[in-house]
């Protein structure tokens, strides 16, 4: 919604977004008892992103970028698709994958570079086909993948 729509609107209609997260979760199925905490983790989440150094380069306005941006393709004998979180080309032309992450863990903080590496390892085949995708439709660009971890504002790059 932010990228989409702009930092601006997001602010002026941020009153509305908990009531209409608690509903989308309730639609979801999350247990009532939950509902309420899990609105205050996103809302938190969206907070740190967006004023976070990290999360302002990512959502700042580029000249080609989306959200949400959906692929489909035939990989390794079989049609597969995918939803991007967020792509851009910045500045130097270089298109950028970037998939949102988060956790539901407690990361120690002198912990948290072996635990970045780990998960990087975890979701590199993930990254690899979105930027086998994405050279299908942009084979002209260097591709940049990397994962994006609002908790920290740490952007972690393959």
């Amino acid at each position: 919604k932010i990228c989409n729509d702009g930092l601006e609107s997001w602010q002026q209609k941020s009153a509305d977004y908990p009531l209409s997260l608690a509903a989308g979760f309730r639609r979801m199925g999350l247990p009532e008892p939950q509902v309420d905490d899990a609105v205050e983790r996103v809302l938190n989440l969206v907070d740190k992103t967006i004023n976070g150094k990290n999360g302002q380069w990512l959502l700042a306005p580029k000249s080609w970028a989306a959200a949400e941006y959906p692929l489909a393709g035939y990989q390794n004998g079989e049609w597969i698709s995918a939803s991007i979180d967020r792509c851009f080309i910045d500045d130097d032309d270089t298109l950028w994958i970037i998939d949102y992450k988060t956790s539901d863990q407690a990361v120690v903080e002198n912990e948290l570079e072996g635990w970045l590496e780990t998960r990087k390892e975890h979701y590199r085949p993930q990254m690899e086909s979105y930027a086998a995708l994405m050279a299908e439709v942009h084979h002209d660009k260097t591709i940049n993948t990397a994962l994006f971890y609002p908790d920290w504002d740490r952007v972690v790059q393959y």
